[in-house]
């Protein structure tokens, strides 16, 4: 119940006012995010529960039966539960069993091998080269690959060897993977919607944050033109990301129930119905900006909030009703009648041409949301680009062809997935290696230390890097205190239930919370396993000095070992994300008279997929930022921001009926694409090639403008001067762009010897 009420006063946020905060507080809470990000929706309290009872009752028979040899079961437990990534049963079973399989070969392998130097080195490199290779074929995989080289070095560390061993340790394993896969999907799982329904309610989360937040700020400061990009970069870029998460969880789970069940129909719906809100969100940004900078109407700033906020709300109702199924409480009616009151101010007051179109996607915003409340009870999905992409998937089946198809594509140095396992082979081979010669104690921390910071990009790998020493050297202190105080086996069992809890609990907040609940985790079960659980006060230290070495040598490795620098793939980016606006335009403004709403939205999509790339390519960059001058940086932000502007501005004219499904019959707007087209094109190109781009064709003469409006133009009805002033602003934004450009192609791309050595 508190949970629920927690959501729905932060859900209902129009009712809310949050005192300003001070530009040094901002300031303090900015940096504090920067050097502890926390993501605390990932929260997740059962998760924890239940890997801590996947790793405590092994851990608790190993005390009391006095056989500490069977605490290598909650290791492999631990590890099991860590491949558990979330996502449909089949997929979550398939990471699982595939972990269980290979790790109980892999350790029986790395145990027959230990005593034998150069050969377990050389299995070590094969071993972590193929694992981590294994990455290309996604985020679980890479998940996987990571605890299989883990567990691997693990077992080239332990002390014993011979058959024997090996043959219990690889029994061991087995019985730790088949017990957690157990708990996690048969005696503990969870419903097998849920992470479907999780991922639905948080598209449309995102979709009343981002109405909440262009109601805030057209009523707080519409004159500022930053805000306006602040606001289109965040809340599109988020609702962008939900959707495909929630697209990609939605087809996972739908494949595994057997034909078309109800829940799988609702879930589609639903993602259909948030994919056409978002798109009139975007044209409602685009037209209340416009809107902000001539119409200072306060009684039709404070009504437009008013439905803004009510449709904010009967959004974040969505959700809740999609997880826990509590009923709306904002009515349609009450949406419907804030929308009328709207138009009767826009009639009455001198803002008519600026709100032209304003109560029309206001109302289509509306429709939309009520088709999702409809569905819950009767799903009634309409055919649009993304259910067409969703249903394809659902029957697409992945064949060894395929698989086969990805590892040759990526089997070169060009893969950066390929140079990074030949990284982390030789790193993990070197650690080892290392350890042998020095002669060790448990010098498996080290070189798991040294493979987990290791990263693709440098950037990653210098954020892994102090998250885990940081973590680690914190959780050794708590583990040396927590020895201290344990005498028995038993009490050292009864930590490592709440330890666990903590751990995976935190572990998608930030990971280096992670590591601090886990250092103690890992050096009690250890102790427990080797020594039988006799406080050593020592093992906590060896741990911190091990996790520095490590990650010194994980650091020294990113920097030595073809290092990926995104600085030279950043252009690539940018220009994949003017293409893909190109390619929308082009549809928009009648390409192909063929075209189908299908068509458009799939343009739409995959503008925001490549805005998002690129946004998240210059986050690298700036992490980079000793390697690029703050010249080059400040015009590369402005070509992302006008390439958000114009996704906007192409979104808005996609929305107004004589565009509809590229339908166009004005004569002029083949000059237009022509002339769009052309600018485009020519950008890209030019920022592939690191030179100035050429000069922008003139823009066709029915839509030239003068100082004092348009030249020339079609203006007859209101939406035909919102569609003159949109391609006015479209037009614009290829100048600022053009220009930026321009100025970017002083700036040196290429990764050069001086900048690897760095």
């Amino acid at each position: 119940m508190l949970r629920n009420l927690l959501r729905r006063r932060v859900g209902d946020r129009s009712r809310f006012v949050r005192p300003p905060r001070s530009a040094d507080s901002g300031r303090r809470l900015l940096y504090l995010n920067r050097l502890v990000p926390l993501d605390l929706g990932a929260l997740n309290v059962m998760a924890g529960l239940r890997a801590a009872f996947a790793c405590a009752v092994p851990v608790m028979v190993a005390a009391l039966s006095g056989r500490e040899y069977l605490g290598w079961i909650a290791i492999a437990g631990f590890w099991t539960s860590l491949c558990d990534t979330g996502g449909a049963w089949t997929d979550r079973l398939k990471a699982m069993s595939a972990f269980t399989a290979l790790a109980t070969a892999g350790c029986f392998i790395g145990t027959l091998l230990e005593p034998y130097a150069g050969v377990s080195v050389l299995f070590c490199f094969a071993w972590c080269f193929a694992t981590s290779f294994a990455r290309i074929y996604g985020n679980a995989a890479s998940t996987v690959g990571l605890l299989l080289s883990s567990a691997i070095l693990v077992t080239l560390g332990l002390p014993d060897s011979g058959f024997d061993e090996a043959a219990r340790i690889a029994l061991l394993t087995l019985i730790g993977g088949i017990w957690s896969m157990l708990l996690s999907l048969i005696l503990w799982r969870l419903q097998p919607y849920g992470p479907a329904r999780k991922a639905v309610a948080r598209c449309w989360s995102a979709i009343a944050e981002y109405a909440d937040a262009l109601a805030q700020l057209h009523r707080r400061n519409g004159h500022d033109s930053q805000a306006w990009s602040t606001l289109a970069s965040a809340r599109r870029r988020a609702v962008r990301e939900a959707i495909e998460v929630a697209s990609t969880v939605a087809v996972a789970t739908r494949r595994t129930r057997a034909g078309a069940t109800r829940q799988g129909q609702v879930l589609i719906a639903l993602l259909a119905d948030a994919d056409q809100v978002s798109a009139a969100l975007i044209g409602l940004n685009e037209m209340l900006e416009a809107a902000s900078h001539s119409s200072a109407d306060i009684s039709v700033r404070r009504a437009i909030r008013v439905v803004l906020g009510r449709l904010a709300e009967r959004s974040e109702q969505l959700a809740q009703q999609q997880l826990d199924g509590s009923k709306a409480s904002v009515a349609s009616r009450d949406v419907v009648q804030a929308i009328d009151r709207l138009q009767r101010r826009i009639t009455a007051s001198s803002a008519r041409r600026e709100h032209a179109y304003t109560v029309e996607l206001l109302q289509q915003v509306a429709r939309w949301i009520d088709a999702a409340f409809d569905n819950f009870d009767q799903p009634r999905t309409s055919q649009t680009h993304l259910t067409a992409m969703l249903e394809q998937a659902i029957v697409r089946r992945l064949r060894l062809r395929d698989l086969w198809t990805t590892a040759a594509a990526n089997f070169s140095f060009r893969s950066i997935v390929f140079r990074h396992a030949l990284r982390l082979a030789a790193t993990a081979s070197f650690a080892v290696l290392a350890a042998r010669v020095f002669e060790v104690s448990r010098g498996y921390w080290i070189s798991i230390t040294a493979i987990v910071v290791l990263q693709p990009y440098m950037a990653e790998t210098w954020r892994r890097s102090f998250d885990r020493i940081a973590g680690s050297l914190l959780g050794t202190l708590i583990a040396a205190w927590l020895l201290q105080l344990v005498a028995t086996p038993l009490q050292m069992t009864l930590l490592i239930f709440p330890l666990c809890v903590f751990a995976f609990t935190l572990r998608s907040v930030n990971y280096a919370l992670f590591m601090l609940c886990m250092t103690p985790l890992v050096v009690l079960i250890a102790e427990l396993f080797q020594t039988g659980g006799i406080g050593d006060p020592y093992l906590s230290s060896l741990r911190a000095i091990d996790s520095l070495c490590g990650g010194l040598i994980g650091l020294c490795a990113g920097f030595l070992l073809w290092p990926s620098w995104e600085k030279p793939q950043f252009p690539k980016q940018m220009a994949d994300a003017i293409r893909a606006h190109r390619n929308y335009l082009m549809v928009v403004l009648g390409s192909n008279p063929a075209a189908q709403d299908e068509d458009i939205g799939a343009a739409r999509r995959q503008t925001g997929l490549t805005s998002n790339n690129a946004e998240a390519s210059l986050q690298r960059v700036l992490s980079e930022r000793s390697l690029m001058r703050r010249a080059d940086i400040e015009p590369a932000l402005i070509v992302l921001a006008c390439l958000r502007r114009m996704g906007g501005v192409i979104v808005t004219l996609s929305l107004l009926p004589p565009f509809t499904a590229g339908k166009v019959e004005h004569e002029n707007h083949a000059d237009l694409r022509d002339w769009g087209n052309k600018s485009l094109t020519d950008l890209a190109e030019a920022l592939e090639g690191h030179r100035a781009p050429a000069a922008l064709p003139p823009i066709p003469a029915a839509f030239r403008s003068t100082e004092n409006g348009l030249q020339q133009g079609l203006t007859t009805t209101p939406v035909e001067q919102i569609i003159e002033n949109e391609l006015l602003r479209l037009s614009r934004q290829l100048q600022v762009m053009h220009d930026a450009i321009g100025r970017l192609a002083s700036a040196s791309f290429e990764t050069t010897p001086k900048e690897i050595a760095v």
